[in-house]
């Protein structure tokens, strides 16, 4: 009699024949996974150390900054506006600055530079018989010790120059606010009476009105 194959025995055999399919299957992409793997962690790799840094930068004035960096950036932004605000405060505030204070206490009672020009300015249209007789060209004045400093010529007097210039040191001494004037060298210059003339520097200190005036 012919030998019957149970049908228990035909599954095990169909379950093994596909097992060794599967198996097959497995074998021949094995490699192709991981050869894919490797290629997509590598391109992440690249991506993250040189693609992804170049298109998350940030232009912050002139300069490209990472995404990293803003947090510092910031923060020492935020330091450098603090500092510019104190030197803004400093500037546009100056009743906070000692030494500022000290110099208007220092001042006190003392004219200020346009009323000392003023003064100057008539006293020698005053002693002059033309407006260009005592040239002042320069008033200088140093607001923290309160010395002022003048340079100029006494000049179309003909002979006369030296008269003049002795005559305008004496009306500054009498002026109210000039006190320890020191007097210029008394000299005459030029090649002829009509080019007669006398160069003159000399300085004094502003005098500071009491309390009681």
């Amino acid at each position: 009699m012919p030998k019957v194959q149970s049908p228990k025995s035909d599954l095990s055999t169909e379950a093994l024949a596909k097992v060794e399919v599967l198996h097959r299957i497995v074998a021949s992409l094995g490699m192709p996974l991981f050869l894919f793997s490797a290629s997509l962690m590598t391109l992440l790799i690249f991506s993250w150390l040189f693609v992804l840094p170049h298109f998350t930068q940030f232009g912050v004035g002139d300069k490209e900054l990472p995404a990293s960096a803003i947090a510092g950036y910031k923060e020492e932004l935020t330091r450098e506006v603090r500092a510019a605000e104190e030197r803004r405060d400093a500037f546009l505030l100056p009743a906070r600055n000692k030494d500022y204070a000290a110099l208007k206490q220092l001042r006190g009672g003392r004219p200020d530079f346009f009323e000392v020009r003023a003064d100057l300015l008539s006293i020698a249209a005053l002693l002059g018989a033309k407006p260009d007789v005592i040239t002042l060209s320069l008033i200088d004045m140093d607001e923290k010790t309160g010395i002022v400093r003048l340079t100029g010529d006494v000049r179309n007097v003909g002979p006369r120059s030296m008269t003049v210039l002795a005559q305008f040191v004496e009306a500054l001494r009498d002026a109210p606010f000039v006190t320890n004037l020191t007097p210029p060298a008394y000299v005459r210059e030029g090649e002829s009476k009509e080019k007669f003339y006398s160069p003159f520097s000399l300085e004094f200190s502003l005098s500071i009105p009491s309390a009681e005036s």
